[in-house]
């Protein structure tokens, strides 16, 4: 029988990977100017259409594999994260601009931005997959899910120095928030 950290560490593999292609993948596919206002319209960042694909990818597998609704659970673990991922931007954006009435300081903003960012993509991210996958202890995953979330979210400063350094949050980020609800899935027997 498979330890529980033998049965997450697949699903952290993937989310690393989907962080790198996150990062190579913004700003595609090439859209056309009105298509871009449009989805801008509609509150959907059209840079970032493609890295919420792959990280919905790997939580539909983590819901296909450790769920018990088949593919209407991961298909609801895709459709929530990709979601979860333009709300999650468009609640830094708020945060980020919200702020500015308590400090001029764009690091600070930033980082309340990021930790506002996190909690609302790991908080849609978590209820995708909930959908699909039983967890006992359910509101103790959400917790430490959206813990996690936050925190990791705090990368966003160091994020949003350098021209690579957007890697960083993406590869740091989604494997956490993905280790953190797949261990809650694979141990879900053994919690209160």
């Amino acid at each position: 029988m498979a330890t529980p950290l033998r049965k997450i560490i697949p699903f952290v593999i993937a989310a690393l990977v989907s962080g790198i292609l996150s990062y190579a993948t913004e700003g595609m596919p090439r859209l056309s100017h009105e298509l871009q206002a449009q989805l801008t319209s509609y509150f959907i960042n059209p840079q970032l259409l493609l890295p919420g694909v792959w990280y919905g990818l790997v939580l539909a597998g983590l819901a296909w594999i450790l769920g018990a609704r088949g593919i209407l659970g991961a298909i609801a673990a895709l459709v929530m994260t990709w979601v979860g991922w333009q709300l999650a931007v468009q609640a830094g954006i708020v945060a980020f601009d919200r702020f500015a009435a308590v400090t001029p300081d764009e690091t600070t903003r930033l980082t309340v931005a990021g930790a506002a960012g996190g909690l609302v993509g790991a908080f849609i991210s978590f209820v995708g997959v909930r959908l699909g996958v039983p967890m006992k202890g359910t509101f103790l995953a959400l917790i430490a899910t959206l813990i996690v979330g936050a925190v990791f979210g705090l990368l966003l400063p160091w994020s949003s120095t350098r021209q690579s350094a957007g890697l960083l949050l993406y590869a740091a980020w989604q494997p956490a928030v993905t280790a953190t609800m797949a261990w809650f899935a694979v141990v879900r027997r053994k919690l209160v």
